[in-house]
């Protein structure tokens, strides 16, 4: 056994028990002194504010005991045995400090004291300046996402929670957390295989016809790549190859399937011939060969109709960066069992309320 790795279990069994700050974010007394080191997970791994992590890089006592606490935790919650009575009390949502005390409710809602910027603030930060509570503002992200409009939206949260909330402050809500949950998503490199799916589809906004060119990988269902462009031709097919290449950390497919479309032959080539090996393009003419992908556009296509109407292309834009999100990390895919990040390699550990979880995540990576 690694030497931290054993220490880590001593600080268990010495009563040295990690704290619970926030779903990632865990507080470890240390063995000889009073300090306490953060322990924190995010998309990158784990991180240790102690030397040991911070300067030799290596996974250090606090993080392993964490690891074991959470796994025991675990353990105790299958056999019935662990209540999960602890409260999490958050880091200051002004300076970040962990010296922060409770300080009486208002508007039904926990707030806490930071002695440290002697600031106060209320639980969950990252709903800070939100007055309803989390669980209906992630309820409004899932239901825009699944394709209801807004003001069905409105009527169903008014319905079952008895909150009074304009249309425009659901459309406000999921555009401020989508935004944010995209940058933190868009860092992950997924593991593609070998075959990619790529087809384009017409879309009317009010300021007329745009296209979205979108990149599946057949085996993990992951879209790489969903693009917006006001032409169909080969500079625009090229561009929206260029984003999945990006996307998928520069690997290259050893096969693209398409429909008909000529322009494609000559941007596959220019994008993905090397002097060594040239990817496959596959041209095809029925609906069944190109079957994953068409059923992708008529999810879009289902969901645009609900919205009237986009203005622009910065609407459409907003749009696939948020589709993409759901499809890939939130909505479980029939086919493979599961969402297709978690199939492609990418497990961010979200819980069974991935909006939440994903909010929370992000906000940590700001």
């Amino acid at each position: 056994m690694n030497p931290r790795e054993e220490r880590g279990r001593q600080l268990l069994q010495i009563g040295l028990m990690p704290k619970l700050k926030t779903e990632q974010v865990f507080v470890v007394p240390s063995q000889n002194s009073k300090t306490r080191y953060k322990v924190i997970q995010n998309y990158n791994g784990w991180v240790c504010t102690c030397p040991d992590n911070k300067y030799r890089k290596v996974t250090c006592k606090h993080i392993f005991a964490v690891q074991f606490w959470k796994e025991y935790r675990q353990y105790l919650t299958k056999q019935g045995l662990y209540e999960g009575t602890e409260q999490a009390i958050p880091t200051c949502a002004y300076c970040n400090s962990l010296k922060v005390v409770k300080n009486g409710k208002r508007k039904n809602k926990q707030r806490f004291s930071c002695l440290s910027c002697k600031k106060s603030f209320v639980a969950n930060p990252e709903f800070r300046n939100i007055s309803v509570e989390p669980k209906v503002v992630v309820l409004c992200i899932d239901l825009a996402l699944k394709g209801l409009s807004l003001r069905k939206i409105k009527d169903t949260i008014k319905q079952f929670y008895s909150v009074d909330v304009t249309h425009e402050t659901v459309r406000q809500w999921k555009n401020r957390f989508m935004a944010q949950i995209n940058s933190f998503v868009e860092q992950a490199k997924p593991e593609t295989k070998s075959v990619w799916h790529t087809d384009e589809t017409k879309v009317k906004t009010k300021k007329g016809w745009l296209w979205i060119w979108n990149s599946l990988d057949e085996e993990t269902r992951f879209l790489v790549a969903s693009t917006v462009s006001e032409g169909k031709g080969v500079l625009e097919a090229r561009k929206h190859f260029q984003i999945a290449k990006q996307n998928n950390s520069g690997i290259r497919p050893k096969q693209i399937n398409t429909d008909g479309l000529q322009d494609y032959r000559r941007a596959i080539r220019k994008e993905f011939r090397t002097h060594k090996k040239e990817t496959v393009h596959h041209r095809s003419i029925g609906f069944i060969e190109n079957q994953h992908i068409e059923r992708l556009n008529g999810n879009q296509k289902e969901r645009l109709k609900v919205m009237r109407g986009l203005a622009d292309r910065k609407s459409l834009d907003f749009h696939t960066r948020d589709y993409r999100t759901f499809y890939n990390f939130v909505r479980p895919h029939q086919a493979i069992g599961t969402t297709p990040a978690i199939k492609a390699g990418v497990d961010l550990g979200l819980s069974e309320n991935k909006w939440l979880s994903l909010i929370k995540k992000s906000a940590v990576n700001q």
